[in-house]
C-alpha cells in the first residue's frame, strides 16, 4: 500500500474525477481527495500536505492555472500534473 502519498484530483466532471481516482486506487494509492472547482481544490491544499496534484485546466470559477500557482505557494514540493479533456488545448 502506498497509503503515506497525499493526492488531490481536482476536475468539475465526475467522470474524469472517478476515473482518475479509479486508476490510481487500482495502483494501491488510498489518501486520495477530490475537488470539483478551483476553490475546492485551494481549500484542500490549505488543509493538507498533497504530494501529487492532478488540477483541471478549466474549472469552474478558479482555473487550473491559478490552482497550481496558489498551490506552490504553499507547497512547493508536490509534483502537479495538468490535466484536461479538452483535445484542442
Amino acid at each position: 500500500m502506498k497509503e503515506q502519498v497525499e493526492i488531490l484530483v481536482a476536475d468539475d466532471e465526475q467522470e474524469i474525477r472517478s476515473l482518475l481516482g479509479l486508476m490510481l486506487k487500482n495502483r494501491g494509492y488510498t489518501n486520495i481527495t477530490f475537488a470539483c472547482d478551483g476553490l475546492g481544490a485551494i481549500d484542500v491544499m490549505q488543509q493538507k500536505s498533497l504530494d501529487l496534484a492532478f488540477l483541471d485546466i478549466n474549472m469552474p470559477g478558479i482555473d487550473g492555472i491559478s490552482v497550481l500557482k496558489h498551490g506552490m505557494e504553499l507547497n512547493a514540493s508536490c509534483f502537479y500534473v495538468i490535466v484536461s479533456a479538452q483535445s484542442d488545448l
